[in-house]
């Protein structure tokens, strides 16, 4: 999948934005707004489809900020591919008319009122219920069947990013909604102080609310699925591998009962290369690493060359490179079905074995 960062502005200032180097960014104290233009916009999805993703991610800051979001949407439309949308959902009622029974799936960071305030908070409420209960997103689709891996669904997104992270308004919105699919990270190290602490007590410190949150989603009948920076397999009891491989998700398909899904955390943790192009066209291999390995699409010949480069410069010695002592004899990690959690760990342990490789 490759993203395109359409512009750097966003309305919220959450303490763990994993895009921090980029978002809200001040020039002599003044907030500089990057929007990214239409024509780098066709050039960066015209990249993106040449390296053969399969759907196109849009975020920001946040997208729907861009005075020209409508034209994007449309333009990306043109290409017969499904979109997903990173949001945190404030504005999204602004462009119902052009979502409306398209493939644009929304996955929505929900933020809790704390971070975003009463007003901002309400406002993301209202549209996702509106959305769902009106049939806004999925005309054809039930919303208890909505997932991050279908075409126009609705899918909400929580970041744990502190020990006792808040989540009750997660529980009230499945309530309230019917979504039974929960996107969830453990929010990535975003400074350089957190790179460099690698240490499991982070993972540790998150978890007994993490596991707190899941059991209460369990009975509700819903499942936590993760994204970016897993918990990593050591760090989990086998009573709690035990509740995690228990949760099931039912759909009915075609009139056959499928099953579908687990947390997928048991799948293993390992990354592959997300790219995500920037307003002038810089190209990351991701925000976790948007220290390193900066580049510009124009440096490449042909774009599925930048897989092959952040392969060959970074994620094949990312691989032997231990996040934790533990993980030098480890099975999982030795067999490459855990990486020890969000790669930025690794960077200063990177940096090190470059330099005498090098050298």
């Amino acid at each position: 999948m490759s993203n395109i960062m359409i512009n750097k502005v966003c309305n919220l200032d959450c303490p763990y934005c994993f895009a921090n180097d980029y978002v809200n960014v001040h020039d002599n104290n003044l907030r500089v707004s990057s929007n990214m233009t239409i024509e780098n916009y066709q050039k960066s999805l015209e990249f993106a489809l040449k390296i053969g993703t399969s759907r196109i991610g849009i975020l920001g800051g946040e997208p729907t900020l861009h005075p020209e979001f409508k034209e994007i949407l449309k333009i990306t439309k043109q290409k017969d591919l499904p979109i997903m949308l990173f949001t945190n959902g404030v504005y999204i009622d602004k462009y119902y008319d052009i979502i409306e029974g398209q493939n644009v799936n929304l996955l929505i960071n929900c933020n809790s009122e704390k971070i975003m305030g009463k007003k901002q908070f309400k406002r993301m409420y209202d549209n996702i219920t509106y959305m769902v209960k009106e049939n806004i997103k999925q005309p054809a689709l039930p919303p208890y069947l909505s997932s991050v891996n279908e075409i126009g669904t609705v899918t909400l997104g929580l970041n744990m990013y502190e020990p006792g992270f808040e989540y009750e308004h997660i529980i009230d919105l499945v309530k309230e909604t019917g979504i039974k699919k929960i996107r969830t990270s453990i929010a990535v190290p975003n400074t350089e102080e957190k790179t460099d602490s690698a240490t499991k007590e982070y993972f540790y410190s998150v978890k007994p609310t993490m596991i707190e949150f899941f059991l209460r989603l369990k009975e509700l009948g819903a499942v936590p699925i993760f994204d970016c920076n897993k918990i990593p397999l050591c760090v989990l009891t086998p009573e709690e591998v035990t509740l995690l491989d228990s949760f099931n998700l039912y759909e009915d398909s075609c009139g056959n009962c499928k099953r579908i899904t687990n947390t997928n955390l048991l799948d293993g943790s390992n990354c592959s290369p997300v790219i995500d192009i920037l307003p002038d066209l810089s190209i990351l291999r991701c925000f976790g690493l948007s220290g390193k390995f900066v580049k510009k699409i124009d440096d490449f010949k042909e774009p599925l060359e930048v897989i092959d480069y952040y392969y060959q410069k970074f994620d094949s010695m990312a691989y032997t490179i231990p996040t934790f002592e533990d993980c030098i004899d480890c099975p999982a990690a030795l067999k490459r079905k855990c990486m020890g959690g969000c790669l930025a760990f690794k960077m200063s342990k990177y940096d090190k074995v470059h330099e005498i490789i090098t050298n």
